[in-house]
């Protein structure tokens, strides 16, 4: 062979990608939403304590030696769940329409625990968040936009229990959270983290791994030798936070959503 090969050194995990795409300085959670949403912060090394097992937390590899400190909460699975039954019953479902009507129904009136096994399960997604709010809360959901907003406070507010965990288990304060994946498309649901979390949000992008992705040649290059004594040789590059220029450079992410004060949560 002429010349070694070039090994680029990729994240661990695409959630790992996702979390260095954020156009982040320190100081900051990140929520990454999909059917579930990862919730956490970056940390330089793991929290292995019995508390942190206990909340649920696990520490997963990160980028350039970092740790990403979550927890998995449920994320779009339940709304995923309800349009799926709506549409097999031959209804048409706008979710920008939908979601607009939702922003129209008043807050935090219904809610329920979106980590409860009971809704891991497909099928009559519907029916079991009705019955949820109904002996939780006392309310009776009527109409798909309620529903909606049930579910998107629920949500909200699994992820305020996730990020006021973090901060206590590893006391550092978190100033910000950033918003990566699906959910950056929904204003409504950034709104309500931010009013949950009382912080800041930073929606975007939606595509955070991709794009961490594309950035990780110019950021980290190594060349393997057949040498054992010599494994790798590191060329250089650009560290994660210069990654991290070279992400906000790329995208616009929106502006913070200012927080609103709610008016109560459910304990957790």
């Amino acid at each position: 062979m002429a010349r070694p090969p070039q090994v680029i050194v990729g994240p661990s995990h695409d959630t790992a990608a996702a979390v260095a795409g954020v156009p982040a300085a320190e100081g900051f959670a990140f929520v990454r939403t999909g059917t579930w949403a990862l919730v956490g912060v970056e940390l330089p090394a793991p929290v292995i304590t019995e508390a942190a097992r206990r909340a649920g937390f696990s520490d997963e590899a990160g980028v350039d030696g970092t740790t990403r400190f979550l927890r998995n909460v449920t994320g779009f699975w339940l709304l995923q769940e309800c349009v799926r039954e709506w549409r097999a019953e031959g209804r048409s479902v706008d979710l920008d329409s939908l979601t607009r009507a939702a922003g129209r129904v008043h807050g935090l009136r219904a809610i329920v625990d979106v980590q409860d096994p009971a809704f891991l399960v497909p099928g009559g997604m519907t029916q079991r968040i009705i019955r949820a709010c109904l002996r939780g809360s006392g309310v009776v959901l009527s109409g798909d936009a309620e529903i909606l907003r049930c579910i998107l406070d629920s949500l909200a507010v699994a992820i305020r229990h996730a990020v006021q965990d973090a901060v206590r288990l590893t006391a550092r304060p978190v100033r910000t959270v950033h918003v990566v994946g699906g959910g950056v498309a929904n204003p409504l649901f950034c709104q309500l983290v931010a009013d949950a979390c009382q912080l800041p949000v930073v929606a975007g992008p939606v595509e955070a791994a991709g794009r961490r992705a594309l950035h990780l040649p110019f950021s980290r290059v190594e060349i393997v030798t057949a040498d054992l004594g010599q494994d790798a040789v590191a060329l250089g590059g650009a560290t994660l936070p210069i990654a991290r220029l070279l992400t906000a450079g790329a995208v616009a992410p929106r502006h913070p959503e200012k927080p609103r004060r709610i008016r109560s949560v459910t304990p957790g």
